[in-house]
């Protein structure tokens, strides 16, 4: 009731409080659910105006969590397409400009957005493989999905190869490595970056 009365009173992220609770203590209650997704809009909207976008997007992707199908065909999905794209320009950016701590913020909400996007896992594989602790095991897991989705749409490979063959070495897995490049190499596609293909044949033959 103090979340409803909340939510009338137009303090929503009192209400969300509140109908968190609900929602915890009644997990099948329609209703709690229903009027805390809908705060939690409201809220995003409200985060959104005031300049916050963190604070936004966190509501609205918990929304998105409780109730998937609240949020395509609404405002809020353009919202959130329009802060991946501010995220995905403003990542590039701080690659290109030597900020990896940044960058990887920036795709990793990317990610957080559209979890299925092969695009910034390999921003992401990028920025994390130039970075001194970089966590190998999931570079290596994001360059085989940046693979994955470059082959799904008919694009070129070669430069998501060359990186997962080079973390690959990194941790020292040569025969994989070279096992990556020669596969690749039997057949590259035909527009093949040149640089990946020459480190690619250096690395199948090393």
């Amino acid at each position: 009731m103090i979340g409803l009365v909340r939510r009338e009173q137009r303090r929503y992220a009192d209400a969300v409080e509140q109908l968190e609770r609900a929602h915890r203590l009644l997990p099948t209650f329609a209703e709690a659910k229903e009027k805390l997704v809908a705060s939690l809009l409201d809220l995003g909207l409200e985060r959104r105006l005031a300049g916050d976008e963190a604070a936004a997007l966190a509501a609205w992707l918990r929304a998105r969590e409780l109730a998937p199908a609240a949020i395509p065909g609404t405002a809020v999905a353009l919202y959130l397409q329009a802060i991946w794209r501010a995220n995905e320009q403003r990542g590039v950016e701080a690659l290109a400009g030597g900020d990896l701590a940044a960058a990887e913020q920036a795709f990793r909400t990317c990610l957080s957005i559209d979890a299925q996007q092969h695009w910034p896992a390999w921003l992401l594989a990028q920025t994390l493989f130039r970075g001194a602790s970089a966590d190998l095991a999931e570079v290596e897991a994001l360059a085989r999905r940046a693979i994955a989705g470059q082959q799904q749409h008919g694009l070129d490979r070669s430069r998501q190869v060359q990186l997962l063959a080079l973390c690959l070495l990194r941790v020292g897995r040569r025969a994989d490595a070279q096992q990556a490049a020669r596969d690749y190499l039997a057949a590259p596609d035909p527009d093949a970056a040149p640089a990946a293909l020459a480190a690619l044949r250096e690395i199948a033959n090393g």
